[in-house]
């Protein structure tokens, strides 16, 4: 395994080496400065649209932000520069990109995420170091012993793709039909290899192999996403911890702190959560739920505020990798809020303490979206303030209320309970009908037959502890595959999604590219709404479906499901 020193260390040398990720990192010295077009150049400022929006999905400001500069020689394609924090795309790249038709975006995006993955897991430091020693013993045990490039590719090769998929671009085998192109344009790269630096034939080979680890690592994501709609917050944590072995980003962290934090809530009878926590996935849909009343177990407000703890340090290391990320700031207040409602019983000295840090985070989320504009945060802090007020403050409590009542409904809903005139909770119209199916696959029936069987070596743990296993199924099924998440035969999760090409309709004629409101007016309000970075997932539990609409509101994908327990 590549061993990387701290950043200090990586970036102390001046660069005069580049590494290079399509000549299997071939080192050549940079020399004179790189031509480069205006920044009016139309091709360069394309480019940087979409590496800056791999930079935001990627969110990581502990490092520098990354720089992408324009090198209109035909030399080395694309290179992430060590011990600098520049990128340096070709014209002659870029063009190749271009040829990939609709999906030329795709290719650009393939192309400049691995780089960034090059530059956030700092490779190259070992050439760098070695040249900046030349000539010493340290220096060429580094360089020959440290450096593995077959490694690095496939990290970056991996990473990348999975960066890419976040910032929403579909890399998937665009690898496998860049590299024989770009060697076509680059005759002179060299093809053969060594035992560190991958030949052509392995360079593609490596991104094929990728591919695969690639589209599991992104269905893993996916299933966790479904499970947290499914409110299956238990098994989303363990699924977001497995990402997170792989990939590390603020998202990430923040996914893994919001789970953990629902989790918590959903231990206890939710009516003695008064009020509606900013961090909740659907908080109006919960005075949707009748309730029974009742005690916290202290054995339970244990479990709780461990689970709390989890949620504290992830919700840290999200604002460690970018202290911009405001979404951190407020969840934190709201871990801190709910460590204080699980300590009023078991220790109050606690519960004030944790109530007051609260209170820090609570301000500075509102002066954070005070300062930009942001109406939302804005909304979301004062809600925040007006629930610690219950508890340290009650005179201030309504005014706090009211301020985020005048920017939405979450404000409006937990002034309403504090006035005690709660709103109507109705979820509107629920229409009834057939069961539904994707690919004419009855799943209900062959999962209450336990007759729905993972292909043949596709299912893997994912936690030994819980024994959580997870696969997929893609045999006998045209254009859709099914998510699996098992635990026991008592314990097990079915997705059944559409996937790219899907055509057919569902029984009350809903196909992809359906707007929001057609699915509304066919199956009335969703039971709850799931946000994604990139889109919406709508809940109907009556049908046991789950619609997925983009930015815009379009239907991308839709699933049914089945689960035991329910």
């Amino acid at each position: 395994m590549t061993k990387t020193p701290n950043d200090l260390l990586m970036r102390k040398f001046p660069n005069t080496l580049a590494i290079c990720l399509l000549i299997g990192f071939l080192w050549i010295p940079i020399g004179s400065q790189a031509s480069s077009f205006a920044p009016s150049n139309n091709k360069l400022q394309h480019a940087r649209q979409i590496f800056n929006r791999l930079v935001e999905a990627r969110g990581d400001k502990s490092l520098p932000a990354p720089e992408l500069l324009w090198d209109a020689r035909k030399s080395r394609g694309a290179v992430f520069l060590p011990g600098t924090n520049k990128i340096m795309l070709e014209a002659e790249a870029y063009k190749i990109c271009m040829s990939f038709g609709e999906r030329r975006e795709d290719a650009l995006a393939y192309l400049l995420s691995h780089e960034l993955i090059h530059y956030y897991k700092g490779h190259g430091w070992e050439a760098d170091f070695a040249d900046a020693y030349s000539g010493t013993a340290i220096a060429a045990a580094v360089d020959e012993q440290e450096r593995d490039e077959k490694q690095q590719e496939t990290e970056s090769d991996l990473l990348g793709g999975f960066l890419a998929y976040t910032a929403g671009y579909n890399t998937a085998g665009i690898g496998a039909q860049l590299y024989p192109k770009l060697y076509e344009a680059y005759p002179k790269w060299r093809k053969e290899g060594s035992a560190i630096y991958p030949s052509m034939e392995e360079r593609i080979l490596i991104a094929q192999d990728t591919e695969k680890k690639l589209k599991d690592l992104i269905e893993v994501f996916e299933t966790a996403n479904y499970l947290v709609a499914l409110r299956d917050f238990d098994g989303a944590l363990d699924f977001y911890e497995h990402i997170l072995e792989n990939y590390s980003s603020p998202e990430i962290h923040n996914n893994l702190g919001v789970v953990a934090c629902m989790l918590a809530m959903s231990k206890v009878d939710i009516n003695l959560l008064k009020y509606l926590y900013p961090l909740e996935l659907d908080a109006v849909e919960r005075f949707r739920n009748d309730q029974r009343n009742g005690e916290i177990d202290l054995e339970v407000a244990v479990y709780c505020d461990s689970l709390l703890s989890v949620a504290i340090r992830h919700f840290n290391d999200a604002l460690t990798l970018n202290a911009d990320y405001h979404t951190g700031v407020l969840n934190l207040g709201c871990a801190y809020a709910l460590r204080g409602f699980f300590n009023a019983a078991k220790d109050p000295q606690k519960q004030a303490l944790y109530y007051n840090y609260a209170a820090v985070y609570a301000e500075d989320a509102l002066l954070r979206g005070q300062a930009e504009q942001r109406t939302k945060l804005i909304e979301d802090a004062y809600c925040l303030k007006g629930i610690i007020a219950v508890e340290q403050s009650p005179n201030e409590a309504e005014a706090f209320f009211a301020e985020a009542a005048k920017r939405g409904s979450l404000g409006q809903a937990n002034l309403a309970q504090y006035l005690g005139t709660p709103l109507s909770t109705s979820a509107g119209r629920t229409l009834t009908g057939a069961a539904e199916f994707v690919d004419d696959y009855n799943l209900k029936i062959k999962f209450m037959q336990n007759r729905v069987a993972p292909d043949p070596g596709t299912m893997r743990t994912l936690n030994k502890r819980k024994k959580r296993q997870w696969g997929t199924k893609r045999l006998e099924l045209d254009h859709s595959r099914i998510l699996i998440d098992y635990v026991s035969l008592s314990d097990v999760t079915i997705i059944h999604t559409t996937q790219p090409g899907y055509s057919k309709k569902t029984k009350k004629g809903i196909a992809i590219g359906a707007s929001r409101e057609e699915i509304e007016s066919a199956y009335g309000l969703p039971s709850r709404t799931y946000n994604l970075s990139n889109g919406t997932f709508l809940v109907y539990d009556l049908f046991a479906m789950v619609f997925r609409v983009n930015a815009e509101g379009e239907l991308t994908e839709w699933a049914v499901y089945q689960r035991k327990p329910q």
